[in-house]
């Protein structure tokens, strides 16, 4: 069994505190825009709106399902060092934007071509990255904290907060800003490797086999997990994928709209989740999963029937307070990550991985069959509605045994 490995880490923990803070940041830069940068080129390369929302979906879904094959894959590497596979998803996020950085400027050529490099490219080492990162930032998290003060924490939340707005400014600056935002999130990449040479390494053991590892995922006794991790990998896709698509288009395509509304809502969760948690704790809601269920669909719904700048914060605000508070960062691009959700490394991180990727593949599967059949804004409400209906499912799934619908 894959174990934890806090112990190797205890000596270098503000060490990976500052991995932590470079990666999440390149996420926060890359990440959050990759997804629309490429549905706006192929709209670009003359395509209509729902051809490029299909293809964009399609390459996602393409994605999703390399990093379902690769895991297993990568869960037997561990034997030789975590760490090393640590820096080589590191490397391979950093690769990822740069190939990309380099289809903006044309480095493969000119028209359709580049534009299907710089995708193929940057799909294969995202999948290389997502299915390598193995150490869970629940530990990094807990580490790092004899050594950074609550204020040194707090400042460092809210810079990651600012940085998509600032990557939007950039990028809506000129016919450069996309080169530019791709390449500072591949530069805060390797400089998150560069941190973990030197740091001791962790060998651990994974117990199945390739094939045994897609036999056990979906083998009866392990059912309600499969299903657990298919409803949060719709999540996912509805909240990193298919809503800031939808965002760009409703505020007729405008990066900075998007950029500022994902900072402002960032910026107010690290202001107000602590506080709403507190009281949602001596209120008893918490454990009130009738309440979460309908905080959590509310949100979902108050996206869809009010198309305005603050019922967006507000949506997002309240979806984030629905979630238990976890110890690994605020925004949703750190908890998509982490597949254990704040529990310790073993096989079963492996299967949850898999059954997110294959949760986010129903996501877009209800995106691309919609839009056969309704406009692209139509298309996007029922795919949003279907990540609704999953949040609200998965709260029921994870209610305690002893009062699953208090």
């Amino acid at each position: 069994m894959i174990t934890t490995v806090i112990e190797f880490m205890g000596g270098n923990s503000h060490t990976l505190a500052v991995h932590r803070f470079l990666l999440r940041a390149s996420l926060s830069i890359g990440m959050v825009f990759a997804w629309v940068l490429l549905f706006h080129a192929l709209y670009a390369s003359g395509e209509t709106e729902s051809g490029a929302l299909v293809l964009t979906a399609s390459v996602f879904i393409f994605t999703q399902l390399l990093i379902f094959f690769i895991v297993p894959l990568a869960a037997q590497n561990v034997c030789h060092g975590t760490v090393r596979s640590m820096i080589l998803a590191s490397l391979a996020q950093a690769a990822a934007f740069l190939w990309l950085a380099g289809s903006a400027v044309g480095v493969f050529g000119s028209g359709v071509l580049n534009l299907w490099w710089g995708i193929v490219g940057f799909v294969f080492l995202v999948a290389l990255y997502r299915a390598f990162y193995w150490v869970p930032y629940s530990a990094i998290g807990v580490s790092s904290k004899s050594h950074w003060s609550h204020r040194t924490r707090f400042l460092m939340e809210v810079l990651l907060a600012l940085i998509p707005v600032a990557a939007a400014l950039v990028i809506a600056s000129g016919a450069g800003g996309t080169w530019l935002v791709l390449v500072g999130a591949a530069i805060f990449s390797f400089f998150a490797a560069l941190t973990l040479i030197g740091i001791p390494d962790s060998y651990e053991r994974f117990e199945w086999r390739y094939h045994e590892t897609i036999h056990v995922l979906f083998s009866r006794e392990n059912r309600p997990l499969l299903s657990t991790s298919l409803l949060e990998g719709v999540q996912g896709a509805g909240l990193l994928f298919i809503w800031p698509i939808t965002i760009f288009i409703l505020f007729n395509w405008s990066y900075v709209t998007l950029g500022t509304l994902l900072s402002l809502t960032f910026l107010v969760v690290i202001l107000m989740h602590r506080s709403l948690n507190k009281i949602f704790g001596r209120l008893g809601l918490r454990e009130k999963h009738r309440f979460l269920a309908a905080a959590t669909g509310f949100s979902w719904i108050l996206r869809l029937i009010i198309v305005s700048p603050i019922a967006i914060i507000v949506a997002d605000v309240l979806q984030h307070a629905a979630v238990p508070p976890r110890r690994i960062g605020i925004d949703p691009l750190t908890l998509e990550q982490s597949a254990d959700s704040s529990h310790y490394i073993d096989e079963y991180t492996a299967l949850k991985e898999m059954g997110n990727c294959l949760g986010r593949v129903a996501a877009c599967i209800v995106l691309a069959l919609a839009l056969c059949v309704a406009a692209p804004l139509m298309a996007l409400a029922l795919a949003l509605l279907f990540a609704a209906a999953a949040s609200i499912a998965h709260v029921y799934l994870t209610a305690p045994a002893g009062n699953p619908v208090a």
